[in-house]
């Protein structure tokens, strides 16, 4: 946690020739540069193999991903390293899987607002899938730690979505600087999300969240790409077996 600074509305410190995406401090006009991709790092193959078999829908569902661009974590609380390639390689999971009626959407989006991860709500076929893997491949310009604006983006985009279930996903090491960070993780259990994981990246989740229906996972030093993927798979699969909350 960057202790030594005092609070702030944002932790993107860096000159404009150095931010390698688009992002906002507080108010201010977005920074602007051209996106740095990279090739990937795993092997999704000998990943896949590892994964658990991902759920037969019986309804379209969408998986909400928000990730923390901040310095502490893309500074050392993101132990594992690779958390959008991770995320990259379940979502190709997600798809391949052989489902029964429903499809799988994916919507994209950091604590930042605009971000050259944002994704709206597509479908994971095998457009969708080039789509996602040029976004989630492009390098992290770093951001904020403020969480509440995104939960509000992420409540108004879910009317948009038709279908009957949405997992909402928040990586991040909760180490929140919004106004009021209790309110923020308060208003995280009162998602309108079929159902909700806290993957917190290194530290302990916070406990309001591990004392509420919301599901909660750690990341650790010690676990593997596998781990995080499939935290996120089993969340996926409680997801689709849960009653639908309305989204409208």
């Amino acid at each position: 946690m960057d202790s030594q600074r005092s609070p702030r509305t944002g932790d993107v410190l860096v000159p404009d020739s150095k931010v390698l995406g688009q992002v906002t401090i507080g108010s201010g006009a977005p920074l602007r540069a051209r996106p740095k991709q990279h090739a990937r790092q795993l092997n999704r193959s000998a990943l896949r193999r590892l994964l658990r078999s991902a759920p037969k829908l019986t309804h379209d569902a969408l998986l909400d991903v928000i990730f923390d661009e901040s310095w502490s974590v893309r500074g050392g609380n993101d132990t594992i390293g690779l958390r959008h390639e991770v995320i990259l390689v379940t979502l190709e999971h997600l798809a391949a899987g052989l489902q029964a009626k429903g499809k799988w959407y994916v919507r994209i989006s950091t604590f930042d607002h605009p971000s050259v991860f944002d994704l709206p709500i597509t479908r994971l076929d095998r457009r969708g899938l080039a789509v996602v893997e040029d976004v989630l491949l492009r390098a992290s310009p770093a951001g904020c730690s403020i969480l509440g604006p995104s939960l509000n983006r992420a409540e108004q985009s879910a009317t948009e979505f038709s279908g009957r279930y949405r997992l909402l996903v928040v990586l991040s090491d909760f180490e929140l600087f919004d106004q009021s960070p209790m309110a923020t993780l308060q208003e995280l259990t009162r998602s309108s999300a079929t159902c909700v994981l806290a993957v917190s990246l290194s530290n302990e989740p916070p406990a309001m969240l591990s004392n509420s229906h919301v599901l909660t996972a750690r990341v650790l030093p010690s676990d593997a790409p596998t781990d995080l993927a499939n935290h996120v798979l089993d969340a996926a699969r409680a997801c689709s077996t849960l009653p639908n909350k309305a989204v409208s």
